[in-house]
């Protein structure tokens, strides 16, 4: 008996034969009449994308959306799972229900508004039993899979989860996050002191920026260069938490080159590599508003006053808008203006799942 591919080769050549005894008109109707019936569910490639975001917090809510999925047989369903790197930790979070299309989408927030982040780095879908008490663990067949760039998992956390060089556990983006806004909000009550000649007030706010920027602990435990009582009051005050913008700054930039060097995927580097431009904007124009606001901690000139709030407002204004603008109409326009890719939002790009099928799955 001829083998499969022997077989298959004369079946084509069979077909091939009677289709050139058709005429070009018949060919065509043909074509035309095979557009127009649907392709079944089952005879396209399904996937779909799970992705982090933020709800109530920092990364809490998983959202997940897929097409071509099959219709679950009788009696099962499509659970989604969390899963941690080794799959030791997993968490159910909702079942999906394809329509006609095979589209379906699901919405999960953690319920304490934790960053997911933390805890898992892969998003499953396994065909599971219907019933009302999900296992602990998946137990049926998986059918789609997705994970967080293994190669570059610990940075993004770094970036987006816990940043070891932080006083408080703080991611490096979001402590840049915190502090941007606080640099922005210090900026303009400075600027409100300064035009209304209030030149005490406007130096205490420029003493505070400066030491936000800089941090307590910028080097080896040390302050930085810049840090202390730069108005003299005999009091040094820092708004901000001890680490200094700049030095978040510098640590996202560090763990952005890092992830791109150590990705698997090479949209993740690519996505990475992209923080870079953003990050070294953002760091120029803190370098600019922390010798602008040592200038006027010291200045006895009310215009020169003036002229420095107004470019501290500026200079904040855009480090806060390479950070975060969304949600804020201000900064948006000054990323747009600036051709800013805001980086927090580039970096959740790096939790971005495509979830793919899995052999033998569905």
């Amino acid at each position: 008996m001829p083998s499969r591919n022997v077989r298959r080769g004369e079946a084509s050549a069979t077909i091939a034969s009677r289709n050139r005894a058709f005429s070009p008109l018949v060919a065509l109707i043909a074509l035309l009449l095979a557009s127009l019936l649907p392709i079944p569910v089952h005879a396209q490639e399904f996937g779909g994308v799970a992705t982090l975001g933020d709800d109530q917090g920092l990364l809490d809510r998983l959202s997940v959306q897929v097409s071509a999925l099959p219709a679950a047989p009788e009696g099962q369903v499509y659970r989604v799972w969390l899963l941690s790197q080794e799959r030791r930790l997993a968490r159910p979070v909702g079942e999906l229900a394809p329509d006609e299309t095979g589209a379906a989408s699901l919405t999960w927030s953690q319920p304490a508004a934790e960053n997911l982040l933390g805890q898992y780095s892969q998003v499953m879908v396994s065909l599971e039993a219907q019933d009302d008490q999900p296992q602990a663990q998946p137990s049926g067949a998986l059918v789609l899979q997705g994970e967080v760039d293994r190669g570059a998992l610990v940075q993004t956390r770094r970036l987006l989860f816990r940043w070891p060089d932080s006083r408080y556990g703080l991611a490096s983006l979001e402590g840049l996050r915190r502090l941007s806004g606080l640099a922005l909000v210090q900026a303009l009550i400075l600027r409100d002191d300064a035009q209304a000649e209030n030149l005490g007030g406007a130096q205490r706010k420029a003493e505070h920026l400066v030491n936000l920027l800089e941090g307590q602990y910028l080097v080896q435990g040390q302050p930085g260069g810049l840090f202390g009582d730069l108005n003299h009051d005999g009091k040094v005050e820092d708004p901000g938490d001890g680490v200094g913008l700049i030095r978040y700054t510098w640590g996202a930039l560090d763990q952005a080159q890092i992830a791109w060097a150590q990705a698997l995927d090479t949209q993740v580097a690519e996505t990475a590599q992209g923080l870079a431009p953003t990050l070294q904007y953002v760091l120029a124009w803190e370098g600019f508003a922390r010798d602008a606001g040592v200038e006027l901690a010291q200045t006895d000139d009310p215009g020169r006053a003036q002229e420095l709030a107004e470019a501290l407002v500026t200079a904040t204004e855009r480090i806060a808008a390479g950070i975060e603008a969304r949600g804020d109409p201000v900064l948006e326009q000054v990323a747009a203006d600036e051709g800013l890719r805001p980086a927090y939002g580039q970096a959740v790009e790096l939790v971005r799942m495509p979830l793919r099928r899995l052999e033998g799955g569905g």
